[in-house]
């Protein structure tokens, strides 16, 4: 090889190690050091989703653009996380999350929660005769519409006149009317809207009636000739009948009296006569009936009220 030649090839040599020495870029992705996890909050709704996101970084701090980042939940019963660090929040408690580059990682604790956002009242049916009863339920429920769990309400009518409620939502249809069952938890409240409609009650053939009082569980009317009929209950002779047999139908009560004004209690029933006598019977455990006593516990015919007043009216 002549001393020009070998001249050129060290020349060429030398450029080429020149060159590899001024580039400071590395020939493979730098190795990740650590990881971390990006989270907008440390808290999910149940059935809500939550963005998380993770940066690789090497040696240096610096990011890593384009690192592989795995996902992953420690308690996927709790939260789940998808390949894209989507977590969706399954059932209440906490829960961590795993993000992994390499043989780097980072783990972020989410707490999945149910905050109550709404009352919702559930009602058997929308639809009430007079008389009957129904028991109505109540459930919280967060923003994507989860329960939020057992919860203790508060329960209330909207019109006493057309429908009562107890303390553990059972609703009683007491007059003809639309009127709503409310329910409150704390600051929430939710209602359902109820419809009253009067039961259709056979009567016997021939007979009219002029006017209904409706009770707690029986009902009474009077004819235009001011006999009186009742139907219902009678566990305490409230129908006046004679006996305790409750009746499906009205049934004429008993003593032959003439009745210008009929009123159905709770457990008993009064009314007064052309001359202005009040007449009770059923329960008279309270001294309902007017005998001046409570004995007997019940009456099942119209007895006179003790004192020999007269009367221009009576309500139960």
């Amino acid at each position: 090889m002549s001393p020009a030649v070998r001249l050129r090839l060290v020349l060429f040599a030398s450029a080429i190690a020149t060159l590899a020495c001024d580039d400071d870029e590395p020939t493979s992705p730098p190795a990740v050091r650590s990881v971390m996890i990006n989270a907008p909050r440390t808290a999910v709704e149940l059935g809500d989703t939550l963005r998380l996101t993770a940066t690789a970084m090497d040696a240096r701090g610096r990011s890593i653009a384009n690192a592989a980042i795995g996902w992953a939940s420690l308690e996927p019963n709790i939260a789940e996380v998808d390949s894209n660090g989507l977590v969706k929040g399954v059932a209440l408690g906490q829960a961590r999350i795993v993000a992994t580059a390499d043989s780097r990682a980072d783990t972020a604790v989410l707490m999945v929660v149910a905050t109550p956002q709404a009352v919702v009242v559930e009602a058997p049916r929308n639809t009430l005769t007079l008389g009957d009863t129904a028991t109505f339920s109540v459930s919280v429920v967060n923003a994507p519409g989860h329960p939020v769990g057992d919860v203790a309400a508060e329960w209330s009518v909207s019109d006493t006149t057309v429908l009562r409620v107890d303390e553990s939502g059972l609703v009683r249809a007491v007059g003809p009317g639309t009127a709503s069952v409310v329910a409150t938890v704390g600051d929430l409240s939710g209602s359902a809207e109820v419809t009253v409609r009067l039961r259709e009650v056979p009567v016997p053939a021939g007979v009219e009636f002029v006017a209904v009082s409706v009770g707690h569980t029986h009902a009474c009317a009077l004819t235009q000739s001011g006999q009186a009929y009742c139907w219902g209950s009678n566990e305490y002779g409230q129908l006046g009948t004679g006996d305790l047999a409750s009746q499906q139908t009205p049934a004429p009560v008993t003593g032959g009296h003439t009745f210008t004004l009929i009123d159905a209690g709770e457990q008993s029933t009064c009314a007064l006569t052309v001359d202005s006598k009040a007449y009770c019977w059923g329960r008279n455990s309270y001294g309902a009936v007017g005998l001046g006593t409570t004995s007997p516990l019940f009456v099942s015919a119209p007895t006179l009220a003790a004192g020999g007043m007269s009367f221009v009216h009576t309500s139960g």
